[in-house]
């Protein structure tokens, strides 16, 4: 089963390139598919017999069947609607071919598909069938195919080929009408297959499960947008004018498709073009594909499969059918696809490093909404003969993506990577990211190598060797070395002082970023760590220091210390999205007590858009944030003790409120209530008339419940905030997750928030809360 996380594998690395690339334009041959009669006309000119010879009564085709060629429709009335399919070799017509009508399977990936044709329909002598009447949909929204198998391309009179077999993705059954053509041939096949590969066994094997499904429908989407699977043609229809789409990649594909299809057939090392297909595209240690659409099935799973061979077939006929195509041979049969006012895929780095056996290597995947509107990720799926050795974890950085929360116009948020090598060897996947886009089904290509572990001595080194403290916010750098021979993971673990009876850090006290845990460190290969302090009994003591090679360890520690004593408090501040030009509510700063502030200034890019509006006297500073942009702001709190980082964000003017968390509690003991403050915001450019907050399935009532003191008033002004509580009380240890949401019963726009909190036995730390969600407002 798929989902947001590890999936089963079949190979698409290079999907990304196809899906969105199969090409159009371009100065191809003309297609046949013109000359078929429109649904309920006359054949062309010069087809019709003498007048008064129509065929005798009987000689009408059987129902269902195909009209005879050039035949009148019965005297004096049109003929019944048909759905004219054309089944077509480059451009030439394929007669005799055997063509049947898939629904897809539901019941998992690459499940059984159903035949809808009682009996498969032939092709004429001109390629033509005619399907109408032919099938009933199971539903409305059953996703149906055709694929055409065997016939006889021309090529030699009265020999059939066996080896072909060629599709077309239709899409929702229900929007097929008597008036929808469908073209069967390379470019329908090159774009259905790449699109499809993911949830794709064979011809007969196309399907996916109640988990999968937005994704199989934002493939046969996708394939649409790549090829008109009317015309046959790339690309298709309603793909954007900023749309980069590899057209001359599927036409190359197409033509080495068509090298066999338009020829008597072949079998694998026989020399022919069919064999030379086969071969290239037969798997390591499997049986050789006995067909094209098996074989490029083959090739969209490994796309760098038998490149160089392959690529010449392309050119074998002397005039290729489908163009442009390729000059020169790619390095990959991925199809690389760009729509700049879509989705963004961005992974760092772009491939992982050579990882040892018994470590891992991480890498940041970035997606950024670049169109107008919000938009859902629905899914993120990987496969491929590599995928169980890459793992997908959707918090992979300060904004995690979320299925359940729509990422904004112009937002981005992270997911996180994870490579670790089962064996030795060059290793590769395939991740497909599912929104409702345009470009609604991206894929990313993930690739490393495996490397086994050569035994050495294991030592490291680290400077300084210890770190003082000397004002808040601002940061200290530690730089380790391995000097040693052997390769190594390194795990950083804080060590807190004890509490001595007050509350446990709870590690908001500093902060650590490093890139000395995302990847095995190897021999006179160096990382940094850095660190920043923000309350003066929040550090830890020091950091233990873990080097792992195998089944070898090594530690070491890092001491820490701190030499300001001022109780103050430099945690970062997030004010959240606002509309432009309205102000935030205010956030509280506490002034250190023991010690004056001589004063608070502002620096950096966006130092305009904040106030910190201290009033010394009162040690405390009440700051505020107007967005003067669209788009992430950011600016620093300096003082004599230490810098405050503070950021916010601009959205456009419009409705907007959203749901914000006011604590860090991500616990609560078993038995005990625990309570979290949690503020409703207006932080668009209009009044709210709003819903009270609820709690939404699946929150359990037992263990979540709104404090009957929380409340907000219906009507809440721009730039107004109301407070609220949330109680925990968990029966059982474990993680429990709760969902509130409120409305704004005007324009319709929501907040929504998830939280996933831990329910611990007496006696356990409570830790920091994991933030499930961004809170964005949205609408429905």
């Amino acid at each position: 089963m798929r989902s947001f996380g590890l999936l089963r594998a079949v190979v698409l690395s290079s999907l990304v390139c196809f899906l969105v690339s199969c090409s159009g334009g371009g100065s191809k041959a003309p297609i046949t598919s013109q000359t078929v009669p429109p649904p309920g006309g006359n054949p062309p000119s010069g087809n019709n017999p003498p007048s008064g010879n129509n065929p005798p009564a009987g000689d009408n085709p059987p129902s269902g069947g195909n009209p005879p060629s050039g035949g009148n429709p019965p005297s004096g009335g049109n003929p019944p609607a048909v759905k004219y399919g054309l089944v077509q070799g480059g451009v030439v017509s394929v007669s005799g071919a055997s063509v049947q009508m898939y629904a897809a399977g539901t019941t998992g990936d690459g499940s059984a598909a159903t035949p809808l044709f009682a009996v498969p329909l032939v092709t004429d002598a001109e390629g033509k069938f005619d399907y109408a009447g032919a099938y009933t949909c199971p539903t409305p929204d059953a996703l149906v195919y055709m694929v055409a198998t065997g016939g006889d391309p021309g090529t030699t009179a009265g020999l059939t080929n066996p080896q072909i077999s060629m599709m077309t993705a239709l899409g929702r059954c229900g929007d097929l009408t008597p008036t929808t053509n469908v073209t069967i041939n390379e470019v329908t096949t090159v774009v259905a297959v790449w699109s499809l590969a993911p949830y794709m066994q064979g011809a007969s094997a196309i399907g996916a499960g109640a988990v999968d499904q937005a994704a199989l429908v934002a493939a046969f989407r996708m394939s649409a947008l790549l090829a008109n699977p009317a015309t046959g043609t790339t690309p298709g229809a309603n793909v954007s004018d900023d749309a980069t789409l590899p057209i001359a990649e599927i036409n190359t594909l197409a033509n080495i498709l068509a090298s066999c299809v338009d020829s008597t057939g072949g079998s694998a090392g026989d020399g022919s073009n069919c064999g030379i297909l086969f071969h290239e595209t037969t798997p390591a240690g499997r049986n050789a594909p006995g067909d094209t659409l098996s074989a490029a099935l083959i090739l969209a799973n490994d796309p760098t499969q038998g490149m160089q061979n392959l690529y010449p077939l392309a050119s074998t006929m002397a005039t290729p059918p489908f163009q442009p195509m390729l000059t020169t041979a790619p390095p990959s049969f991925a199809l690389p696809t760009t729509f700049p006012s879509g989705l963004a895929v961005a992974l760092s780095p772009s491939s992982f490093p050579d990882t040892y056996l018994e470590q891992s290597s991480t890498a940041t995947l970035t997606v950024t909404n670049n169109g107008t509107s919000a938009v859902h990720l629905s899914q993120s799926v990987l496969s491929g003969t590599n995928a169980t050795e890459f793992t997908l974890y959707l918090n992979g950085g300060g904004s995690p993506c979320s299925t359940t929360t729509a990422l904004a116009a112009s937002a981005s948020c992270t997911m996180s990577v994870t490579f670790a090598p089962a064996s030795v060897g060059q290793k590769a996947a395939d991740l497909a990211i599912v929104s409702d886009a345009q470009n609604g089904l991206i894929h990313v290509a993930l690739s490393g190598k495996g490397q086994q572990l050569v035994p050495g001595a294991l030592n490291f080194s680290f400077t300084p060797d210890t770190i003082n403290f000397d004002k808040f916010g601002i940061p200290k750098t530690v730089t380790v070395t391995n000097t040693g021979t052997e390769p190594f993971s390194l795990v950083i673990t804080p060590n807190y002082p004890a509490s001595g009876g007050g509350p446990a850090p709870d590690g908001t006290g500093w902060s650590k970023s490093e890139n000395c845990t995302q990847a095995p460190i190897a021999p006179s290969a160096s990382c940094t760590i850095s660190m920043e302090m923000y309350l003066e009994n929040g550090i830890p003591q020091f950091l233990t220091l873990d080097a792992h090679a195998g089944a070898d360890v090594k530690t070491e520690q890092l001491a820490i210390s701190q030499t300001v004593n001022v109780d103050f408090d430099a945690r970062p501040i997030d004010f959240g999205t606002w509309a432009v030009g309205v102000t935030s509510p205010v956030k509280f700063l506490p002034l250190p007590s023991n010690a004056p502030v001589q004063g608070i200034s502002v620096t950096g890019p966006d130092a305009a858009d904040f106030d910190p509006s201290c009033i010394l006297q009162q040690l405390g500073c009440y700051p505020t944030f107007t967005p003067s942009a669209v788009g992430t702001r950011a600016a620093t709190f300096v003082t004599q003790y230490g810098n405050i980082a503070v950021t916010g964000a601009g959205q456009a003017a419009g409705p907007s409120i959203a749901i914000l968390p006011n604590s860090t509690i991500s616990s609560g003991i078993v038995g005990q209530r625990t309570q979290i403050n949690f503020t409703v915001v207006n932080n668009g450019t209009t009044s709210a008339t709003l819903t009270p907050v609820s709690l939404l399935p699946p929150t359990d009532p037992r263990v979540f419940s709104l404090s009957p003191q929380s409340g907000c008033p219906s009507s809440l002004e721009s730039g107004q905030a109301c407070y609220m509580y949330l109680q925990f009380n968990p029966s059982q240890a474990g993680d429990q997750s709760a969902i509130l949401q409120t409305k704004d019963t005007v324009s319709g726009v929501t907040a929504t928030k998830s939280y996933t909190l831990t329910g611990v036995p007496a006696g356990l730390i409570p830790t920091t809360m994991v933030d499930m969600g961004a809170g964005r407002g949205q609408s429905d």
